[in-house]
């Protein structure tokens, strides 16, 4: 019997989802997300970005929940069964949706 490998990369997306969901309420949430992926569906080195919704917003961010809330985002990857080695390979960058508009859009932002 063979065991079944999770898709990485969906398993990834349902922790980012449940991040944003949690972050809802914050002062400067986190109101999406972008993930890149290993094509391959390894667990380890992907990139991930929290995106809030003004510059302003990602500026306070930056200064007073980025730490937490990595701490948090890392946890429910260890929860969702992600290795040691995924958890610490994951990068995480924080931008928004401003930066991402004025970039041309998220298919430029992101490569």
């Amino acid at each position: 019997m063979s065991a079944i490998k999770p898709k990485w990369s969906q398993v990834m997306s349902d922790c980012l989802v449940d991040f944003v969901r949690e972050q809802g309420s914050a002062s400067c949430p986190v109101v999406d997300y972008e993930l890149r992926a290993d094509l391959a569906g390894g667990a380890d080195d992907m990139r991930v970005w929290f995106i809030c919704r003004t510059k302003a917003e990602k500026d306070q961010f930056m200064s007073t929940e980025r730490s937490r809330s990595i701490s948090v985002f890392k946890k429910m990857m260890i929860a969702a069964g992600f290795s040691d080695s995924a958890v610490a390979s994951v990068e995480v960058k924080v931008t928004s949706r401003d930066e991402v508009e004025k970039a041309g859009g998220s298919s430029y932002f992101f490569r």
